[in-house]
């Protein structure tokens, strides 16, 4: 006869968009006073096992100096097109001011590489980006983000943070919103 052993499994986090993320291993509904949190959840795939978070900073850059040519409309991970994006750059010889800040952002609990500029399937997947603006306290700002999806004549895709502004395909010289992006393992 086999003896049956009880098998604990560790119980899944609790984790949802909304959520602060304190970057060991702790989520969190409301932070308090001066308390410093790596990211803010606005997504989670329960599939992949990974959540999206936004970084606390919000900075207004152009997305480059000069056209780059290249398509990344259809990449679905915010990771792999940045990292695209910044090798073609090298090679094309382009400065990608968006792409680059947010692969060079430092900040609690993330270094440099970690973060990224998120795709417009990930900032769609965004509930309410001025909600999540609001929470960590730049619910002042009603302007657009930056994506890093080029699609149709070297156009990028710009997200709009709140409900008075159009979310469009906009050329790569102009200037809007950067917030870096980091894929969370749950």
């Amino acid at each position: 006869m086999v003896e049956k052993k009880n098998v604990v499994t560790e119980p899944q986090l609790n984790v949802s968009a909304g959520m602060f993320d304190l970057g060991d291993g702790s989520f969190v509904r409301k932070v308090s006073g001066n308390q410093k949190f790596r990211s803010v959840i606005v997504d989670v795939d329960e599939h992949r096992g990974i959540a999206l978070g936004i970084c606390p900073t919000l900075i207004m850059l152009p997305w480059s100096y000069s056209a780059l040519e290249i398509d990344t409309a259809d990449i679905v991970s915010g990771r792999e097109a940045t990292a695209i994006l910044l090798e073609e750059a090298k090679k094309q010889g382009v400065e990608l001011v968006a792409a680059e800040y947010c692969h060079n952002y430092t900040g609690v609990g993330v270094e440099k590489g970690m973060a990224f500029l998120p795709t417009r399937f990930e900032l769609s997947r965004v509930s309410s980006l001025e909600k999540a603006f609001a929470m960590i306290g730049l619910n002042k700002c009603d302007g657009t983000c930056w994506s890093s999806s080029v699609g149709y004549n070297g156009q990028v895709w710009m997200q709009s943070t709140t409900k008075y502004s159009v979310s469009s395909w906009q050329s790569q010289m102009r200037t809007f919103g950067v917030m870096p992006m980091i894929e969370i393992k749950l």
